[in-house]
């Protein structure tokens, strides 16, 4: 059974809706119905980057065969990048 919780309009006609998601949810997909009702939905914000990325086949299989790979690994990739910030 889903939650139901009433709420009240402010005078400008808003309403908080905060309490009603976690913390990490900073964005909403809104529906209305004809009927006038409205469905919020949590979303994620991708750029157009990451949709082109995900729009590449080969891209895609790239990284997951560099995931998957042994010869490089997350404490490797910190210490290239520590090196490169420090000029070294």
């Amino acid at each position: 059974m889903p939650k139901e919780t009433t709420l009240e309009l402010d005078s400008r006609r808003r309403v908080s809706l905060g309490s009603l998601f976690g913390e990490d949810v900073t964005h909403l997909v809104a529906r209305q119905f004809e009927d006038g009702s409205v469905v919020l939905e949590p979303a994620s914000v991708v750029t157009k980057l990451e949709q082109r990325f995900h729009q590449d086949p080969e891209a895609v299989d790239a990284a997951r065969s560099a995931a998957r790979s042994t010869s490089v690994t997350k404490v490797d990739l910190a210490v290239r990048r520590a090196a490169r910030s420090s000029g070294g």
